[in-house]
């Protein structure tokens, strides 16, 4: 799936940014930071396709994401407690099932930021793990 899919909300937000008229029909933030990472990519002199913007975007997007799942299987060994076994099954689904791909190689306003959608439950989860214990420290 090379350089990565643009659905139709992506095409308009890269049109608003590149052209700076930004509507309020996409949110803001998704459109300055997508458009300033690929228009900005394939604006510049090292790059000269926009396939390679695309792609660079997706890598970035894949990069984070696989972060914030290593990091769920850390906190499940770490936190949780969880044996070997259950977290390379979990290990497994991350890289078996096809959702998880397809999502991060998808340029738009709803996987750009999947990934702290996934750090936002493992610090509920720990909030409601330790019963708000978390928040005496501050």
């Amino acid at each position: 799936m090379f350089p990565g899919t643009l659905i139709n909300d992506t095409w308009s937000q890269l049109s608003q940014y590149y052209y700076e008229n930004v509507a309020n029909d996409h949110p803001f933030f998704d459109t300055f930071v997508m458009g300033f990472i690929i228009i900005g990519i394939a604006k510049s002199k090292y790059s000269v396709k926009w396939q390679m913007a695309f792609f660079i975007y997706v890598i970035l997007q894949a990069l984070i994401t696989a972060f914030s799942f290593a990091y769920t299987i850390y906190y499940s060994k770490k936190k949780l407690n969880l044996n070997n076994k259950i977290l390379t099954i979990i290990l497994l689904l991350y890289c078996v099932i096809p959702i998880f791909p397809l999502a991060v190689q998808t340029i738009s306003k709803d996987a750009i930021f999947s990934w702290a959608y996934v750090l936002f439950m493992i610090n509920f989860i720990e909030i409601v793990r330790t019963k708000r214990r978390i928040f005496e420290k501050f």
